[in-house]
């Protein structure tokens, strides 16, 4: 966590775009990005706002069940075994 909310800082006072790849991010991890894109099989799944992520999952179909949070959930839904 600490790691990658120093590289975003860093990354927001020269005004660099920032691109990381993470396996399994904790949900504090990912409650820092302002945008994601989660990829299945190298097929993009979503590409956007992180805070609309949820809502155009649902639109899918896919609602996030109860008291998961968006980490796990966004893992779930990129798994094969959906």
């Amino acid at each position: 966590y600490d790691m990658i909310e120093t590289l975003l800082h860093f990354g927001r006072i020269r005004n660099y775009s920032r691109v990381f790849s993470l396996l399994q991010p904790s949900p504090e991890v990912v409650s820092l990005f302002d945008q994601i894109i989660v990829l299945s099989e190298g097929h993009i799944l979503y590409a956007g706002k992180i805070e609309e992520v949820e809502g155009y999952f649902a639109d899918l179909g896919f609602r996030s069940p109860e008291f998961v949070d968006l980490a796990d959930f966004l893992q779930l839904i990129s798994t094969e075994d959906r």
